[in-house]
């Protein structure tokens, strides 16, 4: 079986092409973004089985956000209905897409995003859906691996402690889940149509400064703020669904933190 992973250099795509190589069944196809650019037509003549979408731009203007993730998007469908047997069309979306709140939101929760990136990936997850393709829609929450992202709250914190500068924390929570961790839930969803929530552990955004702060064998200096725009309390899921699938969290999400 041949699957095409778009993303892959990426900071999660690296470890789901990791994961994807040990199953002895998959031939993983890579291309780089200068061969394979989703902004534009795709003519290219290749045969896949399935194609996992998991190149996105998180940051930046709304413009660049619409061309990569929903113009992008909308070009590898068109390149997926070419496909002579293509087994399941499989998008990594987001959680943000839900938008805030407390209460744990099943996958058929109405989308409320309020990011530039949450919005074009809830339009990206329209496109899909409405594709006529077999599609898997997975939303994980947010991914950490050993590989550290300077623009990640942990990261953040990181680089404040070690300065031994005073931290501002805002009050909420988010989830936590390890890469490996997401990477095996979409490997066991891939050939069921539907939407995924993919969660993991939940963490107040305090504990997560105390984490690195004790693993930096730094004094924590930090000020408690209200959550505003941007900085909403909590981003709650539930992933009940892929649970009931077999699905299970494997890695310890705070030694990645």
């Amino acid at each position: 079986m041949k699957v095409l992973v778009t993303g892959a250099s990426g900071y999660f795509g690296r470890t789901l092409v990791q994961i994807l190589q040990t199953k002895a069944r998959w031939t993983v196809l890579t291309p780089l973004r200068e061969e394979f650019d989703l902004r534009y037509r795709l003519d290219h003549s290749f045969q896949v089985n399935y194609i996992i979408h998991a190149a996105a731009r998180r940051y930046g203007t709304i413009t660049e956000c619409i061309d990569d993730n929903v113009i992008g998007t909308a070009n590898l469908i068109e390149f997926a209905k070419k496909q002579n047997n293509l087994k399941s069309f499989i998008f990594i979306s987001s959680s943000d897409v839900v938008g805030p709140g407390s209460d744990p939101r099943d996958e058929e929760a109405t989308l409320s995003p309020t990011t530039p990136y949450a919005f074009t990936k809830a339009a990206a997850e329209r496109l899909c859906e409405c594709s006529g393709l077999p599609v898997t829609i997975c939303r994980p929450v947010n991914i950490v691996c050993s590989e550290s992202d300077p623009r990640k709250f942990p990261s953040i914190c990181r680089q404040i402690i070690f300065s031994e500068k005073i931290l501002t924390i805002y009050e909420g929570s988010r989830m936590y889940i390890h890469a490996r961790d997401v990477a095996e839930a979409i490997i066991a969803v891939m050939d069921t149509p539907g939407k995924f929530n993919i969660v993991g552990k939940e963490l107040s955004n305090r504990q997560v400064a105390e984490i690195v702060a004790k693993k930096l064998k730094k004094e924590l200096f930090y000020e408690m703020k209200k959550g505003g725009s941007g900085h909403e309390p909590s981003y709650n899921l539930s992933g009940e669904k892929l649970f009931k699938k077999g699905w299970i969290i494997k890695t310890d999400v705070e030694e990645y933190i």
